[in-house]
């Protein structure tokens, strides 16, 4: 599964109102982490919580992929 396939798993999850698995949470961690995108003090929990961060981060790319979709959808 690439990286989309799994954003869109895991937003639809997180819609749902159920949390990531660990799986999940260490390949978006890792993800996250490995391309600069996650600030270094929420990677180490020190100025804020990786947990948060991820699901925030991945409830704003899913939404960003499914309107991307709905406007090629359109086309």
């Amino acid at each position: 599964m690439d990286y989309e396939q799994k954003l869109e798993l895991a937003g639809h999850q997180l819609l749902k109102g159920r949390p990531l698995t660990d799986v999940q949470f260490e390949y978006f961690f890792d993800h996250y982490c490995n391309s600069g995108e996650m600030p270094y003090g929420v990677a180490k929990a020190r100025s804020g919580d990786p947990y948060n961060w991820i699901d925030d981060k991945i409830s704003k790319e899913y939404e960003r992929l499914n309107t991307v979709l709905q406007v090629g959808a359109r086309i």
